[in-house]
């Protein structure tokens, strides 16, 4: 992310705490309209019917009244087969923008998942938000097993309305391809900033940036989405990369919005636990600023295969795009790479 927009997004970095194997499904579909609005261009939909059950507190009601921004903070569980981390969350929802979230405490959630015949089924039982509307729920043993790349739902059963969880256990040894967000896939930074205050606003993408991951996921590599974004737009990326057709890999944001040095440490982080600590394989990664050099360096990513757009298009020896078009790197790139071999 450009740190200029450090100045026009520091109000919402103070405030903001107010299938197994299903890689290509479809969007999700409910029955029921509950807890979400027509205009709603951030609801996560249940991929099952739901009935709402009504809410515990007079709180949470005016939370649904007023709040039409899903801002649930629904992490992904990604890791090592067997050592995925509990599926965490908080139940949340702007009233305007993504400056002030509300949040539902003390709340009933539940956690969905698909049994083996694909049917969608509660996975224990219901527990309570806390006070900061927080939950979370361990991982099923069933969505732990090698190579799942999937999605869980956590509902909230006061208005029948979902949270998304992926769940992606692969093994030492993964090929993975790991890239920005903002300025990388999308058109530039600016996209970012205009949908935090304009949420209706759908970001334009650098040409052919998500038939590029695309391309990568249909050669048999697997993709991390790793990005500055603060953890409460996640749900506003996940609808994103669903309307693209690449909802396919684990969605990485930070719990602030996070800048220069700053974002450097965090990705570098994230990018340390992908590589020292699950032993997966980066063989290209992408980024539109000396931040994103800077962390794929930190883990060794070599200059040849780190590919950059915007500010750093070219730096330090990166693979520059050419006029940030991602179409001829595909065509001269991408697809002259051998299909991965996964462990």
């Amino acid at each position: 992310m450009r740190s200029n927009l450090a100045a026009s997004l520091a109000l919402a970095t103070l405030v903001l705490g107010a299938c197994r194997g299903d890689e290509s499904s479809p969007a999700p579909t409910t029955t029921t309209d509950a807890g979400t609005t027509a205009d709603n261009p951030t609801a996560i939909k249940c991929p099952f019917p739901t009935t709402p059950k009504g809410f515990v507190t007079d709180d949470a009601k005016n939370v649904l009244e007023t709040g039409r921004l899903f801002m649930n903070e629904d992490q992904d569980a990604w890791g090592l087969p067997g050592a995925l981390a509990a599926f965490q969350g908080k139940m949340q929802r702007g009233v305007s923008n993504y400056i002030v979230g509300k949040v539902f405490a003390g709340e009933k959630v539940s956690l969905w998942v698909q049994n083996a015949s694909g049917v969608w089924e509660q996975s224990g039982a219901s527990i309570d938000t806390d006070d900061n509307g927080l939950y979370s729920f361990a991982t099923p043993a069933s969505l732990q097993a090698k190579n799942t790349s999937t999605h869980a739902y956590v509902l909230l059963e006061g208005d029948g309305s979902c949270a998304e969880h992926g769940a992606y256990a692969w093994p030492s040894g993964t090929k993975i391809v790991v890239t920005d967000i903002d300025g990388t896939m999308t058109k530039s930074n600016a996209e970012f900033q205009t949908q935090v205050t304009q949420p209706s606003y759908v970001p334009l993408e650098h040409p052919s940036a998500t038939a590029a991951m695309t391309a990568w996921k249909n050669k048999g590599y697997r993709v991390v989405f790793l990005s500055a974004r603060p953890d409460n737009f996640r749900d506003a990326t996940r609808v994103w990369l669903r309307d693209k057709n690449v909802n396919f890999g684990p969605i990485v944001t930070a719990k602030t919005f996070v800048t220069g040095a700053a974002a450097v440490d965090y990705k570098t982080k994230a990018l340390q636990k992908m590589v020292t600590d699950n032993g997966w394989q980066i063989v290209a990664a992408y980024g539109n600023e000396a931040s994103d050099v800077q962390a794929y360096a930190a883990v060794n990513v070599p200059k040849s295969q780190t590919f950059t757009v915007e500010n750093a298009n070219g730096i330090e020896q990166t693979q520059g795009l050419a006029g940030d078009d991602f179409a001829s790197h595909i065509t001269n790139y991408v697809n002259n790479q051998p299909d991965a071999q996964q462990p």
